[in-house]
């Protein structure tokens, strides 16, 4: 048992079973590595993977494509190395027919990952209730934007790759993705291809220190102000342009997406509160039919009580002409007697 293993196996586990399942391997662990390295190296072992973070549910769903659809993930990174490919070559077309792949690859990938995410939580021990669990728009979006930023830098495609995120990552489109804090356990950030860049400069500017140095050429091989060096600028603004048209076609589409998800909430709102309305209707069509025989039941007992006072009072007359009859009786059986 390593810290490297013990974080890739807490980091696609359900939320709800992550704490549970980190303090039996932090004990675990423990015992592991005293027997085999002594107590600190055990002690040691365990405090670290009590320091491993839950992921954030976004992370979540992606190490869980990353682990378990890694076509899916790769076909994301892929995507990104042949967008860098086409705006290094100055092909604008290539890189407009890009565009649309990548919204495709994204918007499916991201399908992807969600349902993965639900299915785990809708399994027996990964949520609470029978309801089928539904993540978040929110937490969509930050799935999107994670899977955005691995196609956009490789180092941030090195680190969805992992299967060990513990957020959400995000590529400005300026800077490399910053990956501080973004994998649980240890992770070291592939190299850029372009770090011994400098070097050279540096010896041909210490050769130069005693001749005119000839104007700088450009990319394409021509210097500034001759016909290939103003093609190359020329190529460089298409390519810029080309970027700048993608990401204002992506930024749209997401705005497009944001746009259809409220109409839908919006609809859906509407025909609750129609179905509310109809409820309503009903209940006070209901209401007024037993008001009616409400009344109706009141004038009955208004008739009954009447009756029963009437019978009252016929009581009472009966009653005191049998007191009348029983003396006139009793009167006549003594006159008889004497």
């Amino acid at each position: 048992m390593d810290l490297e293993s013990v974080a890739a196996e807490l980091s696609v586990l359900p939320p709800a079973e992550f704490v549970a399942r980190r303090t039996e391997l932090a004990k675990a662990g423990r015992e592991e590595a005293g027997a085999a390295a002594g107590k600190a190296a055990g002690r040691e072992l365990a405090e670290a993977i009590k320091r491993l973070p839950k992921p954030s549910a976004a992370a979540w769903a992606v190490n869980l494509l990353a682990t378990r659809r890694p076509g899916v993930f790769e076909s994301v990174a892929a995507l990104g190395t042949n967008v860098r490919a086409a705006m290094e070559s100055g092909e604008p077309t290539a890189l407009m027919a890009l565009t649309a792949e990548r919204r495709s690859t994204l918007r499916s990938a991201t399908t992807a990952a969600l349902e993965l995410a639900e299915q785990a939580l809708d399994a027996p021990g990964g949520a609470d209730g029978a309801r089928p669990s539904k993540l978040s728009p929110a937490v969509a979006t930050d799935v999107e934007q994670t899977l955005q930023a691995v196609l956009a830098d490789p180092a941030a495609a090195a680190a969805g790759r992992t299967g060990r995120l513990v957020r959400a990552l995000a590529a400005t489109g300026v800077e490399s993705v910053d990956l501080g804090g973004a994998v649980s356990g240890p992770f070291t950030p592939p190299e850029s291809d372009d770090d011994d860049g400098g070097s050279d400069r540096d010896d041909d500017s210490d050769a130069g220190d005693a001749r005119a140095e000839p104007a700088e050429p450009d990319q394409a091989g021509g210097t500034p102000g001759s016909p290939r060096g103003q093609s190359s600028a020329a190529t460089q603004r298409k390519t810029e342009a080309a970027v700048e048209a993608a990401d204002a076609a992506a930024a749209l589409e997401a705005l497009d997406s944001q746009l259809g998800e409220l109409q839908e909430l919006r609809r859906a709102a509407r025909e609750r509160s129609d179905a509310v309305d109809d409820e309503i209707d009903r209940l006070r069509a209901r209401l007024a039919d037993v008001e009616s025989e409400l009344h109706d039941r009141e004038v009955d007992r208004a008739d009954l009580e009447e009756r029963l006072d009437e019978t009252d009072r016929a009581f009472g007359r009966l009653d005191r002409q049998r007191e009348k009859a029983a003396r006139r009786a009793s009167n006549t059986a003594r006159a008889a007697s004497r």
